[in-house]
């Protein structure tokens, strides 16, 4: 885990970044099983909830949805990957069991405002695509 770096101005190149241990910004890392870990990363500075070798349960609450790192907006970086390290580790295929999804951004205004296409709809067994909102239970 790693907390404490200063989240970027939205839309905004990141200054933050002086070497690539800095890209994934605040971040949590979580061993599900032997090979197999999940990675959040771009985290609210002073927002990761969980201490180094603590057990997590499903549903805790582990941070902040942020901005830190290589990010020009907020958002959440997740994935599993092979190893406990995310410059390093090779991705691994997933899918979540439910999420429910809001739409689809279709793209941004001047203001920096995103245009949402609304598709709201339940969603069972599935990988959400790039440019999806979503809530997950």
């Amino acid at each position: 885990m790693h907390d404490g770096m200063d989240e970027s101005i939205p839309f905004q190149p990141p200054t933050t970044l002086h070497k690539p241990e800095d890209f994934g910004g605040n971040y949590v890392l979580i061993r599900q099983a032997p090979g197999v870990y999940a990675f959040y990363a771009h985290m609210q500075k002073g927002s990761v909830a969980v201490a180094a070798g603590q057990e997590v349960a499903a549903g805790a609450v582990i941070g902040r949805l942020g901005n830190s790192g290589n990010s020009t907006n907020a958002h959440l970086h997740f994935g599993l990957l092979d190893r406990p390290d995310f410059l390093t580790g090779y991705s691994l295929p997933f899918v979540f069991a439910n999420f429910t999804l809001s739409g689809h951004v279709i793209g941004g205004d001047d203001s920096g405002a995103l245009q949402i296409q609304p598709d709201a709809r339940r969603v069972n067994g599935a990988y959400p695509l790039v440019g999806d909102v979503a809530t997950y239970p």
